[in-house]
Formats: C-alpha cells, structure tokens, sequence
C-alpha cells in the first residue's frame, strides 16, 4: 500500500509564519516610507483611507505570523495586499510586491491537504 506524504508538515507552519512576519514588517516599513515622502511633498496630507488599510495589512499580518489562520483569511490579505499594490503602482506601490510575494507564499503553505483515496 503506498501512502501518499501529507502535504502538511511543521516546517510549512514555520515557512509559513516567517513568510507572514517577513511582509508584516515590510508593509509597515512601506507605510513609514509613504508618510514620510507624503509629508516632504507638501501638497497635503496623505490618503487616511489608504494609511487605514496599510494599518489594516499590517494587522492581520502580524496575527497571521503569531496565530494560526485560515487560508481564507490569508487570501483574503493577499486580495488587500493586491489591491494596495494596484492602486499605488503609479507610485511607490511597486515596493509592496515583495510583501504580496511573501504573503502570497505564506498562503500558498496554508492550503489544506487534498484528501486522500
């Protein structure tokens, strides 16, 4: 009888948790970086709907790297890490897809084991 390895493992946990700290600390970097190019502009003060959402990520994120969600809650923050990507592009927003790698990765790690037959 050959037994198929479980796709699960501990080293995916921690893979998994250093991928989700990693983009925690850089989205909160990014959002540093974005306040300070925003008020060294001085054309006003800066999207609060968008720092909100920095904030937001940075949230989730981090109690992603300490806790133990689902994969709908990391795909959920990869959806928001996307779309906070998207909409900076014309920007800095390109140095948010390290982060959108790394969370995207940690989500791929958290994928349910398919069943076996």
């Amino acid at each position: 009888m050959v037994r198929a390895r479980p796709r699960w493992h501990a080293g995916s946990v921690s893979r998994r948790r250093i991928l989700t700290a990693a983009a925690a600390v850089w989205v909160a970097g990014y959002l540093v970086v974005y306040l300070v190019i925003i008020s060294r502009q001085g054309d006003g003060p800066p999207a609060w709907w968008y720092v909100g959402l920095l904030v937001l990520l940075v949230g989730l994120l981090a109690g992603a790297a300490i806790g133990d969600p689902g994969h709908g809650v990391l795909m959920g923050t990869v959806v928001l890490l996307g779309f906070a990507t998207l909409i900076a592009m014309l920007s800095i927003g390109i140095f948010l897809a390290p982060a959108l790698a790394a969370a995207g990765g940690a989500a791929a790690l958290s994928r349910p084991a398919a069943p076996s037959t």
